[in-house]
């Protein structure tokens, strides 16, 4: 059994849907590079945390093949780490949510994060909207560096959507379906491990996170 911390945080009802004509380009430029890690959780024995919480109020799990995660809602964000760390990388991972409603579900990847959930945070959901974060130890609630915002790039639904997070030096980007839509500046954090995280919204979500992989990452400009 694991304990989480719960980390609130409030989502506006009203959504800006980016025009798919209308695209924002990356401030850097971006070169991807040879992959280092892949997780395909075919083999039960995993790195990944796998935990299930007091009043089987949120768990990770090995399921199918998939590592598969669940909360309760309003209970705030869990997450399971790999515990390797890193500085600069690229993590791709293909999330799909499997229960709940659509747009109750908020989830993705994390990059230099530690054990009490602390670091930057790449979120979707399956309402179609998505935004680059971070936790500190000084705030109980996320802190947007890119505001939450809608896409018609995102696939809504049980549909699988690939997410492509970028943590190199101060720079961090997301791609979502292989499409450019966020990037942000920031000191804060310059290594840890990395993540899956879920949050839900009044009801009950369920996600599969499948082939994750870590590859190098070079960025230029300012």
């Amino acid at each position: 059994m694991r304990k989480y911390q719960i980390i609130g945080i409030l989502f506006g009802m009203g959504v800006l849907f980016a025009a798919c004509t209308n695209l924002p380009s990356p401030r850097r430029e971006i070169l991807f590079g040879n992959p280092r890690l892949r997780y395909d959780f075919v083999d039960s024995n995993t790195n990944w945390d796998t935990y299930r919480a007091a009043g089987q109020r949120a768990l990770f799990q090995i399921n199918d093949g998939v590592l598969e995660g669940a909360v309760v809602g309003d209970a705030g964000f869990i997450w399971s780490l790999n515990h390797e760390r890193h500085h600069d990388l690229a993590v791709r991972v293909q999330i799909r949510q499997i229960r709940g409603e659509s747009g109750n579900g908020f989830y993705g990847i994390m990059c230099r994060a530690d054990e009490l959930g602390n670091g930057y945070y790449f979120l979707i959901s399956s309402g179609q909207r998505f935004s680059i974060s971070k936790a500190t130890p000084q705030t109980p609630d996320l802190i947007q560096l890119t505001e939450w915002q809608g896409s018609e790039v995102i696939q809504a639904g049980d549909t699988v959507n690939e997410l492509v997070v970028v943590c190199s030096g101060n720079y961090l980007a997301m791609f979502v379906n292989d499409v450019f839509l966020a990037d942000a500046i920031d000191d804060d954090y310059s290594t840890g491990t990395l993540g899956v995280a879920l949050a839900a919204v009044d009801n009950t979500v369920w996600v599969q996170y499948d082939d994750i992989v870590v590859q190098d990452v070079v960025v230029y400009g300012g």
